[in-house]
């Protein structure tokens, strides 16, 4: 039996106990591993192990709402079996709805199950060298799956469901998915009631169809360079201040709707005079790359204010640092001293967010002329204190929170531009400073409607999310979601103020037993979920809401922090799996009974699926609003996507081809452990370890018996 081997650079040697533990072993166990190697699942080309070497990206869009199934066949070319790892990108705001693996011709398709049941039963299963698979949430639009085993020379298909909302920026609805390979088969089909129109892609060259049916199939043609992602970008037509909204409704229950409002596309004058104060955190935990992007991103703005502007920059740590008293004009003067005084700052110690957002809510002039706050920070600060300065502050003062780095707590920042109506940033790296920063710059400087609230006629509008509907900006869109009732016609009303001016936005809806839109339900499931893992990543662990969470999740079919996907046949789960899984199912029901809205949703989305493929609505389905009416008072008083660490973990015997001890060199190389590293757990390293260790004699005393005579 051929025995592992490991390339010379990543040979272990065992010394003391640990050798003659390994050696012992050598005589009672047959040749195994007992701890995988990891090595990498990557796009054809590279000369790591597992190549994608067929791709599939089908993606369909019904208004905005985007479902993409990425479909990836990968081959196992390293003569053992293998677990696959891998990792998968795909934008902010992405929720996974589906996972399938293919055993030969049988597609094994996933479940929702609780996160600690999915993965107890995909490692046991695993230990029995069966065939599983585990999809689970790592972060913010950010997934990784496991499928156990890939045989020798199998190519193993996997395919991956994720939703998302396509937001509409400047008219334009902006497409992205991640691709491994350039020859990728991609397509798109758009169902919208709108008129669309200059379709183009900086990735590929395409080709648009539009269909007898109304809708539009655009396929992607030959790849610019090597694409390592689809980019579709397209322009929606229709009149200014257009509501759209979107139903769902199954019979006897409240409705689901989404409800869309973008500001024109067209120029606006130039922005009102404004005060503006930039607050940049420069505590320790800001040291390095955060703090040279929050001073990059201050001395850009700096450099656009207008002169009819007042400014104020402020620093703060443990304590707070103020340049002026308050917000003064912008003469030439008054912009170098501020461009020098962020320039000139170092980096400092604790971090004291509240203390900061304290002194900027009480150094602004009592001023018609807006007022804005732009905080540059990772957020690195107890959120209980930072909430209560926000919600006690009575002043109409906008709150910008820019989010630096890949360490921000994101869940206080996101609150806090929402409680005080301005909108959060996340700039990642410092390449997307420029850009994000004039995109941040142009809302400030063009606020179109401010203190914007949802109502309605013959009927009732319930659970709204986002909870406080933010101010819409030039070039921005207003997305919100909730629960409706009523019979008939129900109008949505829009209402907000435009310079001074009280106006309102409407559309009517006839609401009738039965409205096909599953998506609708759940984009209002997702919001929800979002808002309470905000809640719990704010206040602690809440039994309460992380149980909702989870009931949520199973209801409505989500991966989520508390959630799992797990694909196993029936025929090869043992019985104390088994058993888990009968109590996990017998669980899910009771919810789905608590929860009957999903489970009537979950019917018509099975309903609305043919040979496994999703069937979008007509056009003529979609219920877009008639053009809206502006009231005066008399007649009526809110990430590129790719792959990331991608890998496969060995766990047969053989011996490894050369492809992969070129990978374990280059992983050592970059300080990693890619034969011990599974989970990223410091003890699993160690234990994996002693394995190859182990397995280091175990290939020794192979080659000694071959060499005895026979």
């Amino acid at each position: 039996m051929a025995m592992l081997t490991r390339p010379r650079s990543r040979r272990l040697l065992l010394t003391g106990t640990g050798a003659m533990v390994a050696l012992l072993a050598a005589w009672s166990v047959s040749a195994q591993v007992l701890w995988p190697m990891r090595v990498q699942m990557v796009p054809i080309g590279s000369s790591l192990a597992l190549p994608v070497v067929a791709e599939h990206l089908t993606i369909d869009i019904d208004g905005q709402h985007a479902t993409t199934r990425l479909a990836e066949t990968f081959h196992n070319a390293t003569g053992i079996n293998v677990e696959g790892q891998y990792t998968l990108w795909a934008g902010p705001g992405a929720r996974a709805n589906g996972f399938a693996y293919w055993n030969g011709e049988q597609k094994i398709v996933g479940e929702v199950f609780e996160k600690e049941t999915a993965r107890q039963v995909y490692q046991r299963v695993v230990q029995r060298r069966r065939d599983p698979g585990l999809l689970e949430e790592k972060s913010d639009g950010e997934f990784s799956f496991v499928v156990s085993p890939i045989a020798p020379d199998e190519k193993k298909r996997v395919e991956v469901v994720y939703s998302r909302w396509l937001p509409r920026r400047n008219g334009i609805i902006d497409v992205q998915a991640p691709i491994a390979r350039a020859d990728a088969e991609i397509a798109v089909t758009i169902t919208d009631g709108r008129e669309l129109k200059s379709f183009a892609s900086s990735t590929h060259d395409i080709e648009v169809k539009r269909l007898g049916s109304g809708r539009i199939l655009v396929r992607a043609k030959k790849p610019r360079a090597e694409a390592k992602q689809f980019s579709l970008h397209y322009e929606v037509v229709e009149r200014p201040w257009t509501v759209a909204a979107y139903v769902h409704r199954n019979q006897g229950q409240d409705g689901y709707f989404a409800l869309t409002l973008a500001a024109p596309t067209s120029a606006r004058q130039a922005g009102l005079p404004k005060d503006v104060t930039l607050v940049i955190d420069h505590s320790g935990s800001m040291n390095g790359e955060k703090l040279t992007q929050a001073r990059e991103a201050c001395l850009d703005i700096l450099k656009r204010l207008s002169d009819k502007d007042r400014v104020n920059v402020m620093l703060f740590d443990t304590q707070v640092e103020t340049l002026f008293k308050a917000p003064e004009p912008v003469t030439a003067d008054i912009r170098a001293k501020a461009t020098e005084y962020v320039e000139l700052m170092q980096e400092g110690g604790g971090t004291n967010l509240a203390l900061a957002l304290e002194s900027a809510l009480s150094a602004q002039l009592n001023s018609p002329r807006p007022r804005v706050v732009l905080f540059f920070t990772d957020g690195q600060s107890p959120p209980d204190p930072v909430i209560e300065v926000a919600t006690t502050d009575k002043h109409d003062t906008r709150v910008f929170t820019i989010g630096l780095g890949r360490d921000i707590n994101r869940p206080l920042l996101s609150r806090l531009a929402a409680l005080k109506r301005g909108r959060f940033t996340y700039i990642p790296q410092a390449s997307n400073i420029e850009r994000e920063v004039a995109t941040l710059y142009g809302q400030i400087e063009a606020p179109v409607l401010i203190d914007l609230a949802l109502e309605s006629k013959n009927g009732s509008v319930m659970a709204l999310y986002p909870r406080t509907l933010p101010d819409l900006f030039h070039n921005d869109e207003l997305l919100v979601t909730g629960r409706l009732r009523g019979k008939g016609k129900v109008e949505l009303i829009v209402k907000a103020k435009d310079s001074g001016q009280a106006v309102a936005y409407r559309t009517e809806v006839t609401l009738t037993n039965e409205m096909t839109r599953p998506w609708v339900g759940r984009l209002w499931a997702k919001s929800r979920i979002d808002d309470l893992l905000e809640e719990l990543n704010l206040k602690g662990l809440n039994k309460e809401l992380s149980d909702e969470v989870t009931e949520l999740a199973l209801a409505y079919n989500f991966v989520t922090p508390y959630t799992s996907f797990l694909a196993i046949p029936e025929s090869e789960v043992d019985a104390v799996s088994a058993q888990d899984l009968a109590s996990a199912r017998v669980r899910k029901q009771e919810i789905m009974k608590r929860k009957s809205g999903a489970a009537q949703l979950a019917e018509s989305e099975g309903a609305n699926i043919r040979n496994g493929e999703p069937q979008p609505p007509t056009p003529a389905a979609v219920p877009m609003s008639a053009p809206s009416r502006v009231l005066s008072d008399e007649e009526d008083n809110e990430g590129e996507a790719g792959f990331r660490d991608s890998t496969i973990v060995t766990d047969d015997s053989t011996s490894i081809p050369e492809g992969v001890k070129d990978l374990g060199k280059k992983e050592a190389r970059k300080g990693g452990c890619a034969s011990c590293n599974l989970g990223g757990n410091g003890g699993h390293e160690k234990i994996g370890l002693a394995a190859l260790g182990l397995l280091a004699v175990l290939a020794g005393l192979r080659r000694i018996r071959r060499k005895r005579p026979q």
